[in-house]
């Protein structure tokens, strides 16, 4: 296994909501702080994102005789198990094979926090349920829901050890890295109530990928996304 980790910038394009469960005073659905009081992405949000995206590209590239077509995932008894994985198991890893990859909570770079105080973080927005069949407001349901600000502009740090399997004899070329790569640029929603137009973002890479103690460009990654058909080829 290899030691690879990056870090990525999300920025809000929209206003955006990740809840707690919890209300407060008047506020129906609250969106999720940290100890500071800061809003900010929890790392499941952002893992689970980035893992429905890159299975998307490998859905892209997937076909028989390879083993880039990837499993069911969130349930166990449909996800891999052993060394015969698919890539994106073999990346973000599965409830059989553990953890590959690790994230951190994504947070408020320093520009954000000296804008925006906690307190101007968020608005809260009131809005009526809809009945789905009739297309009218359903009597009763009034509520109001916590909203990050758009324009906020986070950061996540990414880590963790990977097997890596070479496109071209370089570790540094590896279907694996090529596979991240070409997700992070798909993530373009985050969080809930994104069918009313919420949670918009642009997420891209802050410098390099790190592999042990080099870095690779991202976008030498992305020119080599046509490879992935090859991965694995029986």
């Amino acid at each position: 296994m290899h030691s690879i980790g990056f870090q990525i910038e999300i920025i809000l394009n929209t206003a955006w909501h990740v809840g707690t469960g919890l209300s407060r005073g008047l506020v129906d659905r609250t969106t999720q702080r940290n100890g500071q009081g800061d809003v900010h992405i929890p790392a499941s949000t952002v893992k689970g994102r980035l893992r429905n995206a890159c299975e998307h590209v490998a859905r892209l590239y997937g076909k028989e005789g390879n083993r880039l077509l990837p499993c069911q995932p969130p349930r166990p008894d449909k996800m891999c198990r052993g060394s015969n994985a698919c890539i994106v198991c073999s990346v973000f890893g599965s409830a059989y094979l553990g953890d590959r990859l690790y994230f951190e909570d994504a947070i408020l770079n320093s520009e954000s926090r000296k804008v925006y105080g906690p307190g101007i973080q968020s608005q809260p927005r009131t809005r009526v349920k809809l009945d789905r069949r009739l297309g009218t407001a359903e009597r009763g349901h009034l509520f109001t829901s916590e909203y990050a600000e758009r324009s906020l502009v986070f950061s996540a740090e990414v880590s963790g050890r990977v097997d890596l399997t070479s496109i071209d004899g370089e570790t540094s070329h590896a279907y694996e890295l090529v596979l991240l790569a070409a997700g992070v640029g798909l993530v373009k929603e985050l969080g809930g109530d994104k069918s009313s137009g919420f949670g918009a973002c642009d997420v891209s890479f802050v410098g390099g990928i790190r592999l042990e103690d080099n870095y690779i460009a991202p976008d030498v990654l992305i020119g080599m996304v046509d490879e992935l058909e090859y991965y694995k080829v029986a």
